[in-house]
């Protein structure tokens, strides 16, 4: 700041340099209202302003800052008068003589005639407004002498100090026409080494040696301006004639008047004093004797104020769980146990105390019960969640508007699962549409048509569902894959194949059911004679990226999709492929299952298979067939659940290191609150002999009170969380004996649906196998029909086969093993031709059909 104040000073004195200039012209006008050293200090004010302008910069809001205004003089003539009243001063006087005050009065100019006033008929008014001076000068002993001596002083000597000297830089950059340094990227070579930029440096300059010392301004002042003089006020007539109409009188204020509507006839003072009040004597009032609350409804309120401030429930489950062994208290506190099993993510116990206050259909809390049960309930728990809800008594007068939706796609879930199609279609249409659950309930309701062997509406409800997905861009990706794979197989079974072939080309591609998708596509394919699209689509699933995929029935698509071109060579290198894995895959699985039938043993083969590499076998079953077994849904399903069993159970394991954790930080909290009221028992007992110390004995007392009530009641939370505790234990204990129970019966379950699915594979792959057997004929007997055809001299399709006589050289045939790409998985096409004989007539040559070759002519 202080260095813009020195410029500002020197280019102030620089165009002071001009006062001679200023002045000389100023000598030449010939008239004016203001003395010369006037019009002098005008220009001098007018000049500073612009420099000021130009170098202070803006402040913070974008405005620059601005000296005091300086109003301009107008370009006119003017005469130079002498500011000291009866004495005349030229300009030349001025020059060389300390005579020129600078103090007097600066007068304003005349308006300019393009402001259109009339100087010659202004009134005396406005003429004394104007002769008035704006401002006045206080600048004392300075004179134009003085600044000429300046002005010659800077002209003589050096103004700014130069402290060190710049320099130019070293750096060579080429410039544009603007004369901006820029770079040529091209000419600039690979180094390990950055040059540096010299660009040089500035001048140092200083002004701590430069002071004005003769000249002394001071800021002017405004002056105190007179009061103009008063304008005579209008005449009446004057007034009523520019109005144009007379002038209403102003009546005094109405007062509201109250407007009240008498129904009937008017009551009188006489009627009313004839009025016969009878005063009765009320009941009177007996004191009850004071019950005092039972020790239950106490500690049910204490565990109600800490449930209802929240992030408590592992504090206050032992509390709950104490209550509900009380008759009085048990609904209540059954209902808080669930609620906290609940929140902590313990779902089993969450289900089995809910589940008893709904089934009691109490009126206070049965109606919350079933709605935390519906919400985000497991799908191990569905079954028993419609059981229940269906032998309620009454179920309508339990479910809340805001439940609805949830329970009855619960409900719905829990039939379809019973296999109760009829009672789950009922449920699932009672899903609102507004609801999140809406989409899968219309799905559900679908499935539920299609079982009920209304295929035409079951049709109807998916399609219109598939199209609502698409208007409304669902991304739901699990949806999207089940309704466009049910609804493909709809449209199949009408022989739509068309419209099935577009809805299976819907299903994602990282979808678990994509690969059944495509096969079933493959199918489709054969079923529009697109024979080359369908061995392209197997010819994706036989690639190295499904090794580990077990997929027999694809091979049998390929095989058909050759025969009905006539490559039988390729369909017989399709089946050897097959025959060489899966009837190894097949004769192993057999062997196991001949020694290993119980489900707790398959169940134990599949559990290592999952927790050890998914590429090797186990027990001697191939891996590919371990990973179809683990990968059906109902398996995953109940495996699902006992994992949640399993977290669940180490969930109380974390309950019981909370509670600990919260008794040590009370128990830490109490003992320094301890050595608090000991401390201030200690100043207490000094304030007695100290006479300095006893201005803080009530202090010290209220504190003391303080800490006492704090240690009471720490130590009485301690009470009350060593109680929990206790009867967290309790609760934990019956807990798991329930976990370890619904365990087993899971995993025997899931050992079930094991057993079921191995001897599925095995028997489909025996069903495979002996199919094959049919198709290796049909090779054959194609081949064979196809050789006699050339032989009696039929054409073929590709007349530009090697002849048989010709012997090769070296291999001509071989594997492909190069690149997949994911992206292009299931869009492979052969490339084979149709070979199939055909007659002159241009329709292929009789050949024996079997019924799965025929497959490919429907």
């Amino acid at each position: 700041m202080q260095g813009r104040i020195w410029i500002f000073a020197i280019f102030t004195l620089l165009t002071m340099m001009q006062v001679p200039q200023v002045y000389a012209q100023a000598e030449k006008t010939p008239k004016s209202e203001l003395s010369g050293f006037a019009v002098l200090k005008e220009n001098l004010q007018i000049k500073i302003k612009e420099w000021w302008d130009y170098w202070v910069p803006s402040d913070s809001v974008g405005q620059k800052s601005s000296i005091p205004k300086v109003v301009d003089a107008p370009a006119q003539s003017q005469d130079i008068k002498s500011t000291v009243p009866g004495q005349a001063v030229t300009p030349r006087e001025a020059q060389y003589k300390d005579i020129v005050p600078l103090n007097g009065l600066v007068k304003p100019a005349k308006p300019y005639p393009s402001l259109g006033v009339n100087v010659r008929t202004e009134s005396p008014a406005v003429k004394a407004m104007r002769d008035q001076p704006l401002f006045t000068s206080e600048a004392s002993k300075v004179n134009l002498g003085k600044v000429y001596e300046v002005r010659d002083q800077i002209k003589l000597g050096q103004i700014i100090k130069i402290t060190q000297p710049g320099r130019t830089g070293t750096s060579k950059l080429a410039r544009n026409k603007a004369g901006i340094p820029i770079s040529n990227w091209k000419s600039i070579k690979v180094t390990k080494k950055i040059p540096r930029l010299d660009i040089g440096t500035e001048t140092s300059v200083s002004a701590d040696d430069f002071n004005v010392e003769k000249l002394n301004w001071a800021v002017q002042k405004a002056s105190d301006f007179k009061r103009l003089p008063t304008v005579e006020p209008l005449a009446a007539k004057e007034f009523q004639s520019a109005l144009g109409t007379a002038v209403l009188k102003v009546n005094e204020p109405r007062v509201l008047q109250a407007n009240f509507r008498v129904v009937g006839q008017p009551v009188s003072k006489e009627e009313i004093d004839k009025i016969i009040y009878n005063l009765q004597t009320g009941p009177e009032i007996k004191l009850q004797p004071y019950k005092v609350l039972p020790e239950e409804t106490l500690k049910m309120v204490a565990a109600l104020l800490l449930f209802e401030k929240g992030n408590s429930c592992h504090i206050i489950m032992g509390m709950f769980n104490n209550l509900a062994k009380a008759e009085k208290t048990k609904i209540e506190a059954t209902y808080h146990l669930g609620a906290c099993a609940d929140q902590l993510g313990m779902h089993q116990a969450a289900f089995d105390n809910l589940s008893q206050v709904v089934a009691s259909e109490d009126k206070n809390f049965a109606s919350g019960a079933l709605t935390l049960l519906a919400k985000d309930l497991p799908s191990i728990y569905e079954k028993d969640f419609y059981n229940l809800v269906k032998n309620l008594k009454d179920s309508k007068g339990l479910i809340s508007s805001e439940a609805q939706d949830e329970v009855s796609y619960r409900m719905a879930k829990g039939a379809y699962r019973l296999k109760q199609y009829k009672s789950s279609l009922l449920h699932a249409d009672k899903v609102s549409s507004s609801s999140d659950l809406s989409d899968h309930a219309r799905f559900l309701s679908a499935m539920n048509t299609f079982a009920l062997r209304d295929r035409v509406g079951a049709l109807k409800k998916l399609e219109d569902l598939w199209n609502s997905l698409e208007t409304r861009k669902v991304q739901d990706s699990n949806l999207r894959a089940l309704a466009s794979v049910n609804l493909a197989r709809m449209l199949f079974s009408q022989k739509k194949y068309s419209e099935a072939l577009d809805k299976y080309m819907q299903v994602p591609k990282d979808h678990a059911l994509w690969v059944q998708a495509l096969i079933e596509q493959g199918w489709t394919q054969l079923a529009t004679e697109d024979y080359s699209g369908a061995i392209g689509n197997m010819y994706s699933l036989h690639s190295p990226y499904f090794k580990a995929v077990y997929q027999p029935e694809s091979f049998v698509v390929r095989t058909i999709g050759y025969l009905n071109i006539c490559q039988y060579g390729d369909a017989y290198k399709t089946l050897s492929w097959m025959e060489k894995d899966y009837r190894s895959w097949n004769n192993k699985l057999g062997a196991y299952l001949a020694n290993h039938s119980q489900p707790k043993t398959l169940y134990t083969s599949v559990k290592s298979y999952i927790r050890g590499k998914s590429t090797e076998d186990v027990d001697g079953v191939p891996h590919q067939l371990w990973r179809e077994m683990a990968r059906r849904k109902d398996f995953l399903n109940l495996q699902t659940a006992l994992n949640e069993k399993v977290d669940e159970s180490e969930r109380y394991e974390g309950v019981n290191a909370k509670i600990k954790e919260e008794k040590a930080s009370i128990r830490w909290r109490a003992e320094q609150s301890k050595k608090r009221f000991d401390e201030l028992k200690l100043k207490l007992t000094k304030a007695k002999t100290d006479r300095s110390l006893q201005k803080s004995i009530d202090q010290w007392r209220n504190s003391q009170k303080l800490e006492r009530d704090l240690t009471i009641a720490l130590r009485f939370q301690l009470a009350m969380l060593e109680q929990s505790r206790q009867g967290f234990l309790d609760f934990q204990k019956l807990s798991k004996v329930k976990l370890n129970r619904e365990s087993e019966t899971i995993m025997s379950q899931a050992g079930d649906v094991l057993v079921a699915k191995a001897k599925g594979i095995h028997s489909d792959m025996n069903r495979v196998l002996e199919n094959n057997e049919f198709l290796r004929y049909e090779v054959f007997s194609g081949s064979g029909e196809n050789i006699r055809y050339q032989v009696a001299g039929g054409e073929v399709g590709n007349a530009n086969r090697v002849p048989a006589h010709i012997r090769p050289t070296k291999m001509m045939n071989w594997n492909f093993d190069g690149e997949f790409w994911v992206d292009e998985i299931g869009s492979y096409r052969s490339s084979l031709q149709n070979v199939c004989p055909t007659a002159n007539t241009g329709t292929p040559a009789p050949r024996p059909q079997s019924d799965q070759a025929a497959l490919g002519s429907n």
